[in-house]
């Protein structure tokens, strides 16, 4: 185990999985679903015999950057943690030593499709970026290995690179490859609101295809500020007449314009009451996180709520947006 993993308390629980460092002991275990086709076909390395793999899985170098997963005392995966420095300039190369990882995971094919990979690697980032402190990780696969980047884009990760024919497979085949990384940031924004938000990848202002909402309000400024709290977005003007904010990427914007005559509005419509005019749709990645958040900047939630996937939520002037999870 490499000092930094030492220096931690194992094992690391979550909700139905144990996860502590891997040991000679192992070898059998992860052996019992490492040597099946189906996982052999997208690992690094597959031996032949328990006598070749057990020599591969106890070297130190790769002993010291595994880790198991159990489930009711049984071993059903193994993820990998490797510490990496970053690239950088000369001068500065002792402030990029070790401050990201590269991830990996296997788990028991018997285990799939029941979100236990997920809930491994999930908790993998979490001690990456909450325990050990980087900044960034890593992960890659191969583009046919569709659940495996499917499961990267579950957790935030975001795409960096799909490179063509770059990687030689086992069948002799030169297939694509695709790497992807998350910031700590970006993982603290879905932690804390529910929601995450990407850096901008390019500059937008020579862009002339804007389109927006404007929603009426009692006071604009106030209203334009609740909205940028909730959604992480920038003002871009505020004045007590209007108030606009946008995404950190996208020509889409949101605008406030205050009202003097405004009348909140009643939802469920109520017969003489004044009615909405149109709700917005939010797309969270934690819809129970995404209500926390919410709550805190000073959304109310709604007394009726259709649906057990959707969360209707009432800002300050009463329009009512709805938190929903893909």
């Amino acid at each position: 185990m490499t000092p930094a993993l030492a220096a931690l308390t194992w094992p690391k629980t979550t909700a139905r999985l144990s996860i502590r460092p891997a040991t000679a002991d192992d070898v059998e275990a992860t052996w019992a679903y490492r040597r099946l086709p189906e996982v052999g076909e997208w690992i690094t390395a597959a031996p032949d015999s328990l006598e070749e793999y057990a020599a591969h899985f106890v070297d130190e170098s790769r002993l010291a950057k595994t880790l198991v997963v159990e489930t009711g005392g049984q071993v059903v995966g193994d993820l990998m943690l490797a510490l990496e420095d970053a690239w950088s300039q000369t001068e500065v190369a002792d402030q990029a030593k070790a401050v990201q990882a590269e991830l990996g995971w296997v788990l028991h094919p018997e285990h799939a499709r029941k979100g236990l990979a997920t809930e491994a690697v999930a908790e993998l980032v979490r001690l990456c970026f909450e325990e050990l402190g980087l900044r960034r990780v890593v992960a890659s696969c191969f583009a046919d290995n569709v659940g495996s980047w499917r499961l990267m884009e579950r957790l935030g990760m975001r795409r960096e690179a799909h490179t063509a024919r770059e990687s030689l497979h086992r069948s002799g085949r030169w297939l694509d490859g695709l790497g992807y990384a998350l910031l700590a940031d970006e993982w603290r924004s879905r932690v804390e609101t529910g929601r995450q938000v990407t850096p901008a990848p390019v500059d937008r202002d020579q862009r002339h295809d804007w389109w927006g909402v404007v929603l009426e309000a009692r006071d604009a400024r106030a209203l334009g500020r609740f909205y940028a709290a909730l959604l992480g977005w920038e003002i871009a003007k505020e004045t007590d007449e209007e108030c606009s904010l946008a995404p950190a990427d996208g020509v889409a914007y949101l605008a406030c314009q205050t009202s003097r005559g405004y009348v909140r509005p009643v939802w469920p419509t109520e017969p003489g009451a004044q009615q909405m005019m149109l709700h917005l749709d939010v797309e969270v990645t934690d819809l129970e996180a995404a209500v926390r958040h919410a709550l805190d900047v000073g959304a109310e939630l709604a007394d009726h709520q259709p649906q057990d996937d959707v969360r209707v939520m009432l800002d300050p002037d009463g329009h009512p947006f709805c938190l929903y999870t893909s």
